[in-house]
């Protein structure tokens, strides 16, 4: 019984790893600036060494016009490469994105919304996780002030990003709730360091 099992088991495995949506193909390109909104960007080069280094998986559930998806990243991060692979229970692996110094590199399912651009991935994921100290440096175009685990990206008094973040473990905070105002999102994301 328990060979048919693991034989059950494995099947799926293998029928599952083949049965992720087609994607579209691969895009390199040079990263100067990582713009938030039109005029607040990161200067991205001068980012590296990255301030980050290990293996996390994210459980992030994304809302958006009253539809709501989950998904799961497994981040692989050093000083100077951040990789991330998204997937899901229904598509499989939705995207792919490489980012280093030199370019970044992105490859999507095609059940991802066209809306949904790695530039944007990223600049989240840097407004959540840079140290203040250095997202003061590097952001241009919008002010950023925190206190007790609530992290604002303003222009003037108006809100563009909202950050709360509860229980640090690390560099990393083990849950985090973003909102975009301007955009009308909200991601909750929940991370746990990989041996």
């Amino acid at each position: 019984m328990r060979l048919i099992s693991a034989f059950f088991l494995s099947f799926l495995i293998l029928v599952s790893g083949c049965t992720s949506l087609p994607k579209a193909p691969q895009n390199t390109q040079k990263l100067d600036r990582l713009y938030i909104e039109e005029d607040i960007f990161l200067e991205t080069p001068s980012l590296f060494p990255l301030p980050f280094q290990g293996v996390f998986l994210q459980n992030l559930t994304a809302r958006f016009q009253a539809r709501s998806h989950s998904f799961s990243i497994h981040l692989a991060l050093s000083p100077q490469n951040f990789k991330a692979v998204a997937f899901n229970d229904i598509a499989g692996q939705l995207y792919d994105l490489n980012w280093n110094s030199n370019a970044l590199t992105w490859s999507a399912s095609n059940y991802l919304p066209k809306q949904l651009k790695p530039e944007k991935i990223l600049s989240d994921f840097l407004l959540v996780a840079l140290p203040l100290d250095t997202l003061k440096k590097h952001l241009h175009g919008a002010i950023v002030s925190e206190k007790n685990g609530l992290r604002v990206i303003s222009i003037g008094n108006k809100t563009i990003r909202e950050i709360r973040r509860t229980e640090p473990s690390g560099l990393f905070w083990k849950h985090i709730v973003l909102k975009n105002t301007k955009r009308g999102y909200e991601l909750t994301i929940q991370t746990v360091e990989l041996p």
